[in-house]
């Protein structure tokens, strides 16, 4: 009996697989191809002139990665480590700055790009082609509030400096990740098992309309190459970055309060608190003589809202937070933990470019 309902189920899913059946949308043997076909004229390959300094030592390098055009004006979004990076490798601090960016076109003609801005709190930056190179086209964005968990994608980059690679895969999650830091994304990142390896950096993740959804950033690996754990940010993003790049915003909000999700409370822990509400965050520590604290903002005290956007979870507090202009006074929607009382309170926001210094 196990064996032959064993067989059924193998016979079902079989008739899945041969019917290309998605539960959305049929996956029919060329449907890759169509979706590349329409995106690989908005995907370019970059190569990257720039100086290495090892402990003050300058090296010169090059290096290559990927780019998505916004625009007809030549706009165009790769990451922030494509261009400049700073890190610490067995107590040596290198930087690497980009001294010249190019296109490298199919044709291999180079293009010289500027930088237009970085973005200072995510891996995001935008550079613009000095001069718009003919057969390039803009990528449909899509609205990544839409993405659904288990959903098909399509990478699209120069994995190791070779151009127009495409590989497949689906989202496996929509998660904010931490890889041993304590300074995390601000926003939740487009996990995926599509193949990601380096020089996808700043290429495009689309969906099955063949409409960007998000930009192949990093990969979780012992190897440093792909091991089935890709993460993108999501265009959503992506947009707000780019507008703040262009407007030459450089700085990003902070109000000095540590967090944590209310649902992530155990009902024991919110019953002893009363807590009922199903949304929101719990400050769990104030920096002292932070903005939080002057604003009178204790530890237990709930954060419902900000600016009149709901604060869902931690996700969404750190969006909303980062967004506030350093200076600005905000608004922020709370719920008292000593006296359960629901207020809005002022709080002049400061600067996260500083916080570290804060913390």
């Amino acid at each position: 009996m196990y064996i032959s309902l064993s067989r059924s189920f193998i016979v079902i899913a079989l008739m899945f697989v041969l019917c290309g059946l998605s539960f959305g949308q049929a996956i029919e043997r060329f449907t890759f191809s169509d979706i590349f076909k329409k995106v690989r004229n908005s995907v370019v390959m970059l190569k990257v002139e720039g100086t290495v300094l090892v402990n003050g030592q300058p090296k010169t390098v090059e290096g290559s990665g990927s780019g998505v055009v916004l625009d007809n004006e030549g706009y165009i979004v790769t990451n922030k480590h494509v261009v400049e990076e700073s890190s610490v490798v067995n107590g040596v601090t290198i930087e690497r700055r980009s001294s010249k960016v190019f296109i490298v076109m199919p044709s291999g003609v180079e293009i010289r790009t500027e930088l237009i801005g970085v973005a200072p709190d995510t891996d995001l930056a935008l550079i613009k082609a000095i001069q718009m190179p003919e057969g390039l086209e803009p990528m449909m964005l899509d609205d990544s509030n839409n993405i659904v968990v288990g959903e098909h994608v399509v990478a699209v980059g120069s994995p190791f400096g070779l151009g127009e690679t495409v590989t497949t895969g689906i989202v496996s999650a929509i998660r904010i990740i931490n890889f041993g830091s304590n300074r995390p994304f601000p926003h939740p990142m487009i996990q995926t098992d599509a193949a990601i390896n380096p020089g996808n950096s700043g290429g495009a993740l689309v969906n099955l309309e063949a409409k960007l959804v998000g930009i192949p950033t990093l990969i979780l690996s012992q190897s440093g190459t792909n091991a089935g754990v890709g993460f993108a940010i999501p265009v959503n993003i992506v947009k707000k970055i780019v507008e703040d790049i262009k407007n030459k915003k450089t700085s990003v909000g902070f109000l000095g309060i540590s967090c944590q999700d209310i649902l992530s409370l155990s009902p024991a822990i919110r019953k002893q608190l009363g807590i009922q509400e199903q949304k929101g965050v719990m400050a769990t520590g104030v920096i002292p003589g932070g903005p939080a604290e002057n604003a009178s903002i204790r530890q237990g005290d709930i954060i419902l809202g900000i600016n009149g956007g709901l604060v869902e979870d931690l996700n969404s507090f750190k969006w909303l937070e980062r967004n506030l202009e350093p200076g600005q006074e905000a608004v922020l929607k709370i719920k008292r933990k000593a006296s359960g009382s629901i207020e809005e309170i002022r709080i002049k926001a400061g600067s996260g470019n500083n916080k570290a210094d804060q913390e």
